[in-house]
């Protein structure tokens, strides 16, 4: 009797007791044409003058930089431009300028990778056989 009441909410009680998993979602990559540095106040920041070849490329998201297999830099943007104009999202085959917080080596046909990091539930499909 008390197996049988137990058992619809065994897959439950683990799927709970275990982590979450981490997955990221690839959203937009462009490509760095040319470099720039730009006045912030007293500050030189660098900008990328990129192209996006695949996807969208979402301001809210995390970018990463591989330049060929490494990735050079990781975090998130400080400013996602087109035409001077500030703009949340860019689309394939757009032009846009990024920049970054720190000082990050851009160079001419490395990758701005963008992302979406995402946490689910582990489920489990267990099934105790009662």
């Amino acid at each position: 009797m008390w197996l049988v009441s137990l058992r619809p909410q065994s897959p439950n009680i683990c799927s709970n007791v275990q982590s979450h998993v981490s997955l990221s979602s690839g959203a937009g990559e462009a490509v760095v044409l040319a470099t720039f540095m730009v006045s912030v106040g007293k500050k030189k920041l660098p900008v990328a003058g990129c192209r996006v070849q695949k996807g969208v490329l979402d301001r809210g998201h995390n970018f990463k930089l591989v330049r060929g297999l490494d990735t050079i830099w990781e975090g998130s943007l400080i400013a996602l431009k087109h035409h001077k104009d500030e703009v949340p999202t860019v689309k394939v085959g757009m032009e846009c300028g990024l920049s970054v917080e720190e000082d990050v080596d851009f160079r001419p046909g490395d990758v701005m990778v963008c992302y979406k990091n995402e946490t689910s539930p582990q489920v489990t499909s267990w099934n105790p056989g009662f």
